[in-house]
């Protein structure tokens, strides 16, 4: 006799009472139809494997299943991928399957089952599984939280493991051509693919564009242009951004100011960029009462703004500053044009956190003008935003200057050549203009957010060609270091 078990439209069977052998009748029996039955007048009835005597003591039966019990997860590959899903993974254990298992699913988060036959939010896709192992696809993250529980669950019980989504959180900053407000996103590298959360609005509906944001453990910290329609008074300002307020219908994220950025003389500080280093909040900024001088800044996140120390003056208004695993922080002021352009040099340089005072790394100078708006370490890979002005040129004052748009995320790496390798992500853009992303950060692989998202909106990003890399560079190699930054636990 055999049993069929239908899971999730995926169907199986089991052999009743077999224990893989054929079955071997005992004295004074004989096999009939897969079952010993009495034979002659024989006594002392002894049964053979995959069966026992029934309950007169002398009819060999079928062994009945044994209760599988509640599953049990001993591994996984992978336990780590995209955010947007599409991984496939297999999952190793016991009780996944058997006589008595009717269910079986496998969550991604939160453990809400599906209705009419359909998977549930955060449920992944799954194909024939074995008593020991279960195989599938990575559903996209249905919170954009980095670390969630991957539970299976039967109708005997559950077991779960942990989980890691890769991720990138960027924002908008300022827009000088259509005027709009900016927008926060959040991007999987390795399926090159973005989902825009929309505007950046405070509870007066005030809306932000950032120059910079960082994560401070479950707390997301941004630095305001200083020409947001919510910068009233002109001047930048230190916010924090609420990823828990999303809302998908209307597009939105809420902001809430906490001070505006004013030094100890009381002159605006505007910052390009934003770290976290233990507490302390670090931004490369500008301030222009008496000439633009830029250097490190300290942000407390109670209000208080100072300069560490100032540095050369300031010209481009460009600027990205990243902190290592080990604290130590490293800038890139100034644009990165190449030098025929317009005489700046473009740096790459690490920060005295004491005194502000920089060491020169690498010159950024490349064929086009491309500056790093900001930047950040994925374990020991230094990874930027390159203002790519291969995609189109702006005229002021007559000359030509390379585009402030068309941005890539690219790996910065001072022993190479070249220095900025190959960019191989093009960044989200708003429909009808071009990427202008100037805050980027990672979220700790603790991060977790209380709020249930759609996961059908993920965009495919479009892909970077050779046309629009530095002469030398290996997109492939790019690619291989990005991911392995941001692969943060187990191996891909």
């Amino acid at each position: 006799m055999r049993k069929w078990i239908a899971l999730g439209g995926i169907v199986f069977s089991a052999a009743c009472g077999s224990s893989g052998s054929d079955i071997k009748c005992g004295d004074g029996t004989t096999l009939d139809n897969g079952e010993c039955v009495p034979q002659g007048s024989g006594s002392g009835v002894t049964c053979g494997a995959g069966t026992q005597l029934d309950s007169t003591g002398t009819m060999c039966i079928p062994t009945p299943p044994g209760a599988t019990g509640a599953p049990t997860i001993t591994g996984i590959s992978e336990n780590e991928g995209g955010i947007s899903g599409g991984d496939l993974f297999e999952i190793q254990g016991t009780g996944f399957a058997g006589d008595d298992v009717t269910a079986l699913h496998v969550y991604f988060g939160a453990t809400t089952p599906g209705s009419s036959g359909d998977l549930g939010p955060c449920e992944a896709l799954i194909g024939p599984a074995t008593a020991t192992v279960i195989t599938g696809q990575v559903p996209p993250d249905c919170t954009f939280s980095t670390s969630i529980t991957i539970t299976v669950q039967t109708n005997l019980g559950m077991a779960t493991t942990p989980y890691l989504y890769d991720a990138l959180f960027l924002a908008d900053g300022d827009d000088f051509y259509l005027n709009e407000p900016g927008h926060i996103y959040v991007v999987d590298p390795e399926a090159a693919k973005s989902f825009d959360l929309g505007n950046l609005v405070d509870s007066q509906g005030g809306t932000y564009n950032l120059d910079g944001m960082a994560f401070a453990g479950n707390t997301l910290y941004g630095v305001t242009t200083g020409d947001s329609e919510a910068d009233l008074d002109g001047v930048a300002q230190l916010v924090t951004i609420d990823l828990s307020t999303y809302d998908p219908t209307a597009g939105t994220v809420t902001v809430t100011p906490v001070s505006d950025l004013f030094d100890e003389a009381d002159d605006a500080i505007y910052a390009s960029d934003l770290r976290v280093i233990g507490t302390t909040l670090y931004a490369w900024g500008y301030a222009c009462s008496d000439g633009c001088a830029q250097g490190l800044v300290t942000i407390d996140p109670t209000g208080s703004t100072s300069f560490v120390e100032t540095s050369a003056s300031e010209t481009s208004f460009f600027g990205a500053l990243a902190v290592d695993g080990t604290g130590a922080l490293t800038a890139a002021p100034n644009g990165a044009y190449p030098d025929t352009a317009n005489g700046a040099t473009g740096e790459l340089d690490s920060v005295d956190v004491g005194t502000g005072a920089l060491t020169s790394t690498a010159t950024l100078d490349w064929g086009i003008g491309a500056p790093i708006t900001t930047m950040m370490y994925a374990g020991t890979t230094l990874l930027g935003v390159v203002d790519n002005g291969t995609y189109s040129a702006m005229v002021y004052d007559g000359e030509t200057y390379p585009s402030y748009f068309g941005q890539t995320l690219a790996v910065i790496d001072p022993t190479a050549t070249p220095i900025v390798g190959a960019t191989i992500l093009a960044l989200p853009e708003q429909i009808g203009a071009q990427a202008r992303i100037s805050a980027m950060d990672i979220p700790p692989t603790t991060f977790v957010i209380a709020r249930q998202v759609p996961t059908d909106r993920w965009k495919k990003l479009p892909a970077i060609g050779l046309e629009h890399q530095p002469q030398g560079s290996s997109i492939a190699t790019a690619h291989a270091n990005i991911m392995n930054a941001l692969h943060r636990r187990g191996a891909k």
